[in-house]
Parts: structure tokens; sequence; C-alpha cells
């Protein structure tokens, strides 16, 4: 992966990554006209299940991330069963945040359960709860709207009934894509307003199906008042849109990133049922510089140093990209021949010899340093009963590492013995 990654440094520099919202992505165009329920793909594991078994005195099982419960009552079950909740992508039209699994797939109940999803706040476009929705993914593909939904503001759930296991989204009519945006200062991102369509059908579970998700029923509404955390039009400081009034704005990031980060884009909305603020997350990537030691010693006894300074080359997708110069120098081992000399025992690295990467997408941050280079030197040494003998060699230089470190505001990356392949790695970087 790493190796992929350097050979395709060059292709992405100072690229941010598209829209991040969960669901099919209508390519932006608002050209659909088919009037059917369109299908979409079935969601795949992004984690691990937690399964519990539950019989007829009922129980509850609820997901690793804590933002998802089935409730089973009593008599819903007549025997011991093993169930499961598994999160998985959201591929419901609209969807927000993780959709999740039950299983067994299709199990009935003599009784309807509840399942029930706590609104994360991060994951939601809208603050306006009506405009949220418990969608279920039928066997065709074609995503549900559930009837016999419950929304508990105090304690910011949303629950709903069902029968039967399938797999369950949380699902948003009105949205902002992209909700979230990873940019460079200075750049820039089209945000626009998202309308998803729905058709009425005669379902005892269901109010009705989703269609599909795009801009053509925009203009039924009004949207006003586009603002960078709070400020109508934004400033130099947290950045701009334009224009304040409209169904779609262009956010430009500031020069320099700022101290509140990422920036919240908002616009004030009335599409009937939903009235109020809807949000996208946009942060704007700091220009960084690392600076520090690094030491590995090899299982021969070879040890090398590099004194690096790690320049900031660009940004894809959270991910940032760093290239390393700086001298490297290289100790050779001792083995039963005494060492004279090693010349030249060190060389610098031009910055295009390795890499390396922060993934500020995750937290905490993952870091990986990978560099390489090599240098033909002259190697001298004297053996017991003989002359000093001299040979040229080539010294190489692999310096591969990963590990994870700090917390969101990464300031420091520092490893006391890290071993890798028999490599024991010492290093320390601080951000200036």
């Amino acid at each position: 992966m790493k190796v992929k990654h350097a050979l395709l440094i060059l292709a992405m520099l100072c690229i941010s990554c598209g829209d991040d919202g969960s669901g099919p992505d209508d390519g932006g165009g608002g050209n659909n006209n088919d009037p059917d329920p369109t299908p979409t793909p079935v969601g795949t594991s992004v984690g691990a299940p937690v399964t519990a078994t539950i019989g007829a005195a009922g129980g509850s099982v609820t997901s690793a991330d804590g933002l998802f419960t089935v409730d089973i009552p009593a008599g819903a079950l007549a025997a011991d069963t093993d169930i499961s909740v598994e999160p998985i992508t959201n591929e419901a039209w609209g969807g927000s945040g993780s959709g999740y699994r039950l299983a067994p797939d299709g199990l009935t109940f003599a009784t309807a359960v509840d399942v029930v999803f706590t609104l994360n706040p991060d994951s939601l476009v809208s603050t306006d709860l009506a405009g949220v929705d418990v969608a279920t993914q039928r066997d065709d593909g074609v995503w549900g709207i559930l009837k016999n939904q419950t929304l508990n503001e105090g304690n910011a759930t949303l629950t709903a009934t069902t029968t039967h296991f399938s797999d369950y989204s949380l699902v948003e009519g009105i949205q902002i894509r992209p909700r979230r945006k990873f940019l460079n200062p200075n750049q820039s991102v089209t945000l626009h307003i998202r309308i998803c369509e729905r058709e009425a059908v005669d379902d005892p579970d269901l109010t009705s199906l989703l269609i599909t998700c795009d801009e053509e029923l925009v203009p039924l509404g009004t949207a006003e008042d586009w603002s960078v955390n709070g400020v109508v039009g934004g400033n130099s400081t947290v950045g701009s849109v334009s224009p304040t009034d409209g169904p779609q704005t262009v956010y430009t990031a500031p020069d320099v990133a700022p101290v509140v980060n990422p920036v919240t884009v908002s616009v004030n909305v009335d599409y009937g049922s939903v009235q109020g603020p809807l949000t996208a997350k946009i942060y704007i990537n700091p220009v960084e510089t690392w600076r520090g030691q690094m030491t590995a010693v090899y299982a021969n006894g070879d040890k090398v140093v590099a004194i690096l300074d790690f320049t900031y080359i660009g940004t894809f997708e959270g991910e940032k990209w760093f290239k390393p110069e700086g001298p490297v120098t290289y100790t050779l081992g001792f083995g039963d021949c005494d060492f004279v000399s090693l010349s030249p025992n060190n060389t610098v690295f031009t910055g295009s010899e390795g890499i390396m990467e922060i993934d500020y997408r995750v937290d905490p941050p993952t870091v990986f340093i990978g560099i390489g280079t090599s240098w033909q030197a002259n190697h001298c040494y004297q053996c017991p009963e003989h002359p000093v003998q001299c040979s040229g060699i080539q010294l190489i230089v692999g310096i591969f590492t990963s590990d994870v470190v700090g917390g969101p505001n990464l300031d420091v990356i520092d490893v006391l013995g890290k071993v890798e392949d028999a490599v024991t790695y010492t290093y320390r970087f601080d951000k200036l």
C-alpha cells in the first residue's frame, strides 16, 4: 500500500477529497428523470458485530459505537436466539452516518421490536430533526421509510418498529453536499442543497419508498443566509461564501488555517416540514513542517541516524504528505575484524527519496514514514593476523515504520524502541 502511495504522490498533490456523504452519488447533475424507486447496493461490513443471546424474556443489543440499539420485548421470541448488530456502509439515498445489519437475516417476531438510533450531530446536516427518518432496505435493493417512528429530542433518539430483521439506516431528506470537505488554504468548493424524493406506498410497515436524491426540487423551497461559523458571507479569517442566498454557494478557504478548525458552513432553509439551518464541515489543512531525528539499529549491529526536516507537500482525502530532507549517517557493526574507516559514511536525503504520511481522518492519527537511499563507500578493516584491507561496498538505507501516535492535535511524533522486521527504531519529530 505504501509503495502505491509513493508512486502516486505526484498525481495526488494538492487534491482534496470529494463528497463523503453516505449513500449513492447522483453525480451532482440533478438530472434523474426516472420516477421509480432506484435500488442501491447492499452495505458492506465496516466493523465487528456485537452478539447476544436473547430469549422469551426479551433483551437488547447495542452496536459497538453505541449509536444503534435493537430492543426486543418479552414474548417476541419463543426460544433463545443469537442476535447481532453489525455496522455497515450506509448505501441508502440520503443516508446519514453508519448503517446497521441485524442478524439472523429475515428473522421475524411475534410482536414488533424497536430499532433505536442515537442522533449524532457530527453525522447530521440538519438541526431540524423532523427531516430525519429510519429506512430499511428490501430484498430488491429499494429503501423504504418505516412507519411508527418516535422522536425524542431530549434524548436525541429516533425509534422505529419492525417485525423482521434487515439492514437499517438513518436518512435525511434535505442535505448539503458535500457535507464534509478537506481543503488547502485558498482552495474552493461548491456546496449545494440536495433533495431526496419519495413515493408513497401501500405497505403495512412503510410510509414511502426512496426514489433518489437530486437538485431538481430545490427551487420549491428557500435557502438563505449562507454563513461561515455564524457570520453571513464569512470573512477572511474563517473563509467566505458567495452567493449568500440560493440553493448553492462557493466556499473559499482563508489564506491560513483558522484557529477553529473545521469551520461550519450553514444555510437557513424552508422546505415545508424542514425549517432551519443545514450544516457542512470544512477542514482547512494547516501547512506543517516537522523536525527531528530517527535512529535505526539493525540485528547485525549496523546503525543509521537521520536528522530530518519533513516539509509539507500536499493533502489527499485528509491525509497529509511530507518530503524528508537532511543528512543520514551509517555506522557499521563490528565483527571479528577491527573497524578502521568507512568513507563516506553519510549522505543527504534530497526529498525525492521518501515520504511521511499523517492520516488525520482517524483519531489518533496514523503516521507512516518510508525512506530509502544508497551510495558507494570504501570500507577499511583489519582482521587478526592480517594487514589492513579495504573494499568498496554499497551502503543501503531503508527506514520504513508506522505507528499510531498522539491525539487529534498531534504536535509530537515520539517512539522509543519500536521493533519492525528485526530493526529497532527510535525517533522524535516535533511540529514547528
